[in-house]
């Protein structure tokens, strides 16, 4: 929710809203991907990944594993913390994927590109 309302706070619109809860896998993740992109109006994916159950290098396995599946003009802006991190962060690093540490940040540039 609090990304939800950092991206109203700023004067942005959420088309589309997916929270995954707990113990996600990477298939959920990608399939959560396929979803969010399916919507013609999307014109950027802003991605909230915070880790206490979910580990942070599954779900960058299946947001790299659709993407390379699926290439896309579409901008992907993530923000990871939590479990598994730093092996999260360098399987997007190595797709060419940054990851920000800072949720304002993150939504700071999806807000950017959408503009």
């Amino acid at each position: 929710m609090l990304t939800l309302d950092l991206v109203t706070d700023s004067d942005g619109k959420m088309g589309v809203y997916c929270e995954m809860g707990g113990e996600a896998t990477s298939e959920l993740m990608e399939n959560a991907m396929k979803a969010i992109l399916s919507v013609n109006s999307t014109r950027v994916v802003l991605i909230n990944l915070i880790g206490g159950l979910n580990r942070m290098d599954e779900m960058a396995e299946g947001i790299t594993s659709y993407l390379r599946n699926h290439p896309t003009k579409i901008p992907v802006v993530i923000r990871m913390s939590g479990t598994m991190e730093e092996e999260g962060r360098r399987i997007l690093s190595a797709a060419g994927i940054q990851a920000y540490d800072n949720l304002y940040e993150a939504v700071e540039k999806a807000l950017h590109l959408s503009r």
